[in-house]
């Protein structure tokens, strides 16, 4: 009996090895998606996940394509026996969603494997990276964003944020992880890295990686994303500050203009009286 069992667990590790995980998908009636591009998506994604993590999924996945939604564009969870991603993105966006929610599940995977809990901006932040990667597209950061600390202080995002907040907390953490990404090169180091976190913190895991103490490393990060976006709206709005700098001196100068008249003609009316300028046109005639 245990022979046979040995068997069965040899030739499990062996099909495994060889065989990649069952990605099936399911696309919503009426939807204009092609069903063999997301499967050819997905199992680049796949391949590359695993390469980079060195780890295989556990379960199958199963891909639904919803109807396109204003409020979100895709989740992944684990069910009872598959991995599941909902896309709900539009066309133009499918495709990086789809990748950014492929990571999440080798994020779950390396949780589950290591009984660890990942947090939110860390499990963002490398889904966020690796989708703008891949995609070489990034998202950007407004200067209402940037003139915002507290959207800015992604480390202590505990829950996923609502509306407009959720799209700012993911242009800065995905900014953050692409300048860690400058010094770590998170392709080569992301399975040591989550190592590291594990047995000593993510704090002093980045600290480490980064050869700098990660809270004033985190706290330049916020600095440089101010300053940065402070010198885009002035750029941007240069124009404008020159229009309406001029406006300003050129109602200035006017207004300083007429009190100089004014203050000189009521002068004049002291010494010669209210009569002055009429006299002195009757003198002409």
């Amino acid at each position: 009996m245990k022979k046979i069992f040995e068997t069965i667990l040899l030739i499990s590790l062996l099909y495994s090895s060889v065989f990649s995980v069952r990605i099936s998908v399911e696309i919503s009636d009426n939807l204009l998606v092609n069903k063999r591009s997301i499967q050819e998506w997905a199992q680049e994604d796949y391949q590359r996940l695993k390469d980079l993590w060195k780890i295989d999924l556990s379960f199958p996945m199963h891909i639904t394509v919803e109807k396109p939604s204003d409020k979100w564009g895709g989740e992944s969870f684990l069910s009872v026996n598959s991995y599941n991603i909902v896309l709900s993105s539009s066309s133009e966006r499918i495709r990086r969603t789809l990748t950014h929610e492929m990571m999440h599940l080798f994020n779950f995977e390396w949780d589950l494997k290591n009984n660890v809990k990942t947090p939110l901006w860390i499990v963002e932040g490398i889904a966020c990276w690796w989708e703008s990667t891949i995609n070489e597209q990034k998202r950007s950061i407004s200067p209402l964003i940037a003139l915002n600390r507290d959207m800015l202080d992604v480390v202590n995002v505990k829950e996923y944020p609502h509306g407009e907040k959720l799209l700012a907390f993911y242009s800065a953490v995905e900014d953050l992880f692409l300048k860690i990404d400058k010094t770590i090169d998170l392709r080569k180091n992301l399975p040591v890295l989550f190592k590291v976190a594990k047995s000593t913190g993510w704090e002093r895991a980045l600290s480490s990686f980064l050869k700098n103490d990660f809270s004033r490393f985190y706290e330049r990060w916020k600095f440089e994303v101010l300053l940065i976006s402070l010198l885009k709206l002035l750029y941007y709005n240069v124009p404008w500050l020159i229009v309406i700098t001029l406006l300003v001196l050129i109602v200035f100068i006017r207004s300083r203009l007429h009190r100089n008249f004014n203050d000189d003609l009521s002068e004049l009316e002291k010494i010669y009286g209210k009569n002055y300028w009429l006299n002195k046109d009757n003198e002409k005639f």
